[in-house]
């Protein structure tokens, strides 16, 4: 989880890597964005998560594993629909991972 040690503790994606190179398995991710003082979660590049520098960092450290999205309505009822939501995300994070695989 990439969220809550950058919007909690404000830890840099070096960081936290870093902090737990050795026990990453899989990765989740979601996007927010602070906003009188409380987390608002958008869809994925619609917050300042540094996901892309996350996901950069992952693949320089061999990281080639899953990316799934975190979006649960049941705790945020106001968040988007899921249709829309994971659309959006497979399309973003392939346009992403496209971009290390450019470098």
């Amino acid at each position: 989880d990439i969220h809550h040690p950058y919007r909690f503790y404000q830890e840099t994606p070096k960081e936290t890597y870093e902090n737990l190179k050795d026990w990453i398995c899989y990765l989740h991710v979601k996007d927010s964005v602070m906003k009188d003082g409380q987390v608002e979660y958008r869809m994925m590049g619609y917050g300042d998560v540094p996901v892309f520098d996350t996901l950069k960092i992952l693949h320089e450290g061999g990281y080639d594993g899953y990316i799934s999205l975190e979006w649960v309505k049941r705790w945020c009822p106001d968040l988007q629909e899921p249709g829309i939501v994971f659309a959006h995300y497979a399309t973003y994070m392939r346009y992403l991972l496209n971009q290390l695989d450019e470098r």
